[in-house]
């Protein structure tokens, strides 16, 4: 993403996108976050709020099916983005794997060491996109 800044420090932002073989800008409003991807955030964060919400209220939703929930709602929202052309984060699929199989585990007893898992993983993208910035390869 690259943007230009007026002389007051602020200016319009604008994405980079390539369509075959141009590269081509597309200008953003609201700070880099286009309107769809502010929905789309909204949405996610409805549907995370009301799962909890009946998970909570619900006593007899079976251990685990909270957990599988909340993995189906964020994997759900990165599946959105990326069908819609919107940047993914590696880390909210992380979080939604991690969340999705914690839950998996739970419902079928199967103790799983997940968080040490997540916690390498992420270290390790954390590691590879800092050294693929400095040297200017895509992650």
């Amino acid at each position: 993403m690259a943007s230009s800044l007026g002389a007051a420090g602020v200016g319009k932002v604008v994405l980079t996108r390539k369509r075959g073989d141009t590269m081509v800008e597309v200008p953003v409003e609201g700070g880099g976050r286009s309107a769809l991807a502010k929905r789309l955030d909204a949405i996610g964060w409805g549907a995370f709020f009301i799962w909890i919400g009946v998970v909570l209220l619900v006593k007899a939703i079976p251990e685990g099916v909270g957990s599988v929930g909340v993995g189906v709602i964020v994997l759900g929202g990165a599946l959105a983005r990326l069908i819609l052309g919107i940047s993914v984060s590696m880390f909210w699929v992380i979080i939604g794997a991690v969340f999705l199989l914690a839950g998996l585990g739970e419902l079928f007893a199967v103790d799983l060491p997940l968080l040490p898992v997540a916690l390498i993983i992420c270290g390790l993208l954390l590691l590879f996109h800092q050294r693929s910035k400095k040297t200017g390869e895509k992650p």
